[in-house]
């Protein structure tokens, strides 16, 4: 049995590091990429050869609401108490303004004034009402994807390192008993980098979005934007571009946590769809950026073509978006967890991990 001193060690000072159980306990056989922790373990048991697949993605994501949702005598509600989930619903809504903004913005014919400063300040431009139907939404949806990427970073800093005493609580049936955390520092950890770079990039783009919308000038949307004026130049460029880059690093790196490799390819897999749309979404988005800063004559890529590829960016998140929502619900699925609550009952008998 565990004891008080166990628990009161996983309650109040969670192991700074991945703690896993002794070999004599359980035979574990390490994932991952090189630099970080694992991020798959697949633990078989010494007494009865028991199999159990741990995945970094599916234990933070699980860790606080499994109990509720595989419990027969917990609330049915589980949902609503899953970070994942109100997470994976920010991100669609983010998507969908997105998708918005850039209809309203394609269907509006391009001024003159993207070129040039000759014009930025014309009176009869319908400032307020681009602001409100383009720039709004935008910035609106900005903030529904950082408060997603809070709550993912709310996910890894509260889940359980010490694999030793999750054991033991898994076999058991038993809910989580820690202490939620705001703050965490965790460096070996793939996730806590995919969040921690995720927060940044939006943070930079909610700054970028956030000065277009207070600009004075005739200025707007995703492609109706000059690139002369210094003001524009160190309030939204340099910010965007730092912003998208930081999302495709995260946006990476939340992929790896899921393939277990620096790139290989697993189409049969749901979490691989989930994480690899998202990737895809932020290059297409980091793409519309980046063509529409180092070609402003429109040269090589037209402002349409750069829109286009703004569109399919956000179409591919929110795909990411709602296949997470029912990533969330499969994890929690019984028959991804046979070994959940093994020796709930007091008479079993066995042993496996940290039991």
């Amino acid at each position: 049995m565990m004891t008080e001193a166990e628990r009161t060690r996983l309650t109040k000072s969670p192991s700074q590091l991945l703690l896993v159980p002794r070999h004599e306990r359980a035979k574990p056989i390490f994932y991952g990429v090189e630099c970080f922790s694992p991020t798959l373990i697949d633990f078989y048991s010494v007494g009865d050869d028991t199999r159990l697949l741990w995945s970094s993605r599916v234990h933070r994501k699980t860790f606080r609401t499994l109990h509720m949702a595989l419990d027969p005598t917990a609330p049915r509600h589980w949902l609503l108490h899953s970070w994942s989930f109100w997470s994976a619903l920010l991100s669609v809504l983010g998507a969908a303004l997105f998708l918005y903004a850039s209809a309203n913005e394609a269907a509006y014919h391009p001024h003159a004034t993207t070129q040039t400063n000759s014009n930025l300040t014309q009176p009869d431009f319908p400032l307020s009402l681009v602001r409100e139907t383009i720039d709004l939404p935008l910035l609106l949806g900005a903030a529904s994807f950082f408060a997603s990427y809070l709550l993912t970073f709310l996910e890894v800093i509260n889940c359980c390192h010490d694999l030793d005493l999750w054991l033991y609580d898994y076999i058991h049936g038993l809910p989580s008993r820690r202490k939620k955390k705001w703050f965490g520092y965790y460096p070996y950890r793939i996730d806590y980098w995919s969040a921690v770079l995720g927060i940044l990039g939006w943070a930079f783009l909610l700054q970028a979005r956030g000065f277009v919308c207070r600009h004075e000038l005739n200025v707007f949307g995703v492609v109706n934007l000059t690139r002369g004026n210094p003001r524009i130049f160190w309030g939204f460029w340099v910010p965007s571009l730092v912003g998208y880059f930081s999302l495709f690093m995260s946006a990476y790196l939340m992929h790896v946590e899921v393939i277990h490799r620096w790139f290989v390819i697993r189409l049969g897999l749901l979490d691989f769809w989930v994480t690899g749309l998202g990737w895809l979404g932020i290059l297409l988005l980091f793409t519309c950026s980046f063509t529409q800063f180092i070609d402003p004559l429109n040269l090589f890529v037209a402002d349409a073509t750069s829109m286009r590829a703004f569109q399919a960016g956000a179409w591919a998140l929110f795909a990411s978006g709602v296949l997470s929502l029912f990533e969330v619900n499969t994890l929690h699925s019984p028959l991804r967890h046979p070994a959940y609550g093994k020796l709930r009952r007091a008479n079993s008998m066995g042993r496996y991990g940290a039991v």
